[in-house]
């Protein structure tokens, strides 16, 4: 929830500047599926751009239902961001021939036909904070990892070019996830080891957040950014 906050307010004060924030998903062709993560991520970014998308927020989910509702590998970004131009001139088109047109539309079937990445721009956000906690919710995350960030910035919001509201400055980032850490309590069943002299110690450790009851193993407590 703190990370879907630190999002809607990067990119709340990043919109005086650079327009509506739009919901935007890139999906990757069979072709790449086998790219590491980080080459993964820059072939999106130049996607995006070559799209005109200016930046924005970048959050990775690997996984698709099926009709049977079963997962499949099927990797592709949410993206909370900027569009040149904002989209309104193709979310009201009345019909036209969009290959030909220099709008946003016209600029993702140019980039399809070009790598068969899929660029598609969603309806209309009733609230960011909401948009951003979904897609958050059920994000892909690399196990395993230091400093894996959920959510990775790129373009006019990145973290070079933008010193915005939520940013991060302050924020303590988990060494398991990256993600910012919150003072919270443990209140599941399962006993968690923590002295260095213990079987099982593990330096960086990540718990579910459920557990097999579907309980929460961990409450936030309000007022500090610490973790016990």
């Amino acid at each position: 929830m703190r990370a879907a906050h630190n999002v809607k307010g990067r990119l709340i004060e990043a919109s005086k500047r650079f327009g509506k924030i739009e919901h935007i998903v890139c999906s990757v062709p069979s072709g790449d599926y086998l790219l590491s993560f980080e080459a993964l991520r820059r072939k999106v970014v130049e996607v995006l751009r070559e799209c005109g998308v200016l930046g924005g927020a970048l959050i990775f989910h690997g996984f698709r239902y099926d009709l049977q509702k079963r997962w499949y590998w099927s990797p592709h970004f949410h993206v909370l961001g900027f569009i040149r131009g904002g989209y309104a001139r193709c979310r009201h088109c009345k019909g036209g021939n969009c290959y030909g047109c220099d709008g946003f539309e016209g600029k993702v079937y140019k980039c399809y036909r070009g790598n068969g990445y899929i660029v598609k721009a969603l309806g209309e956000r009733k609230t960011i904070f909401g948009t951003a906690w979904y897609q958050l919710n059920h994000a892909t995350l690399r196990v395993g990892l230091k400093r894996f960030h959920v959510v990775t910035w790129f373009g006019v919001t990145g973290y070079s070019n933008f010193k915005g509201e939520g940013a991060g400055i302050g924020v303590v980032p988990c060494p398991a996830c990256g993600e910012e850490m919150v003072r919270s309590v443990h209140v599941g069943k399962r006993r968690i080891v923590k002295d260095l002299g213990d079987v099982g110690y593990k330096s960086v450790f990540a718990d579910e957040e459920f557990d097999e009851d579907g309980e929460p193993n961990y409450v936030e407590i309000a007022g500090g950014r610490g973790v016990e």
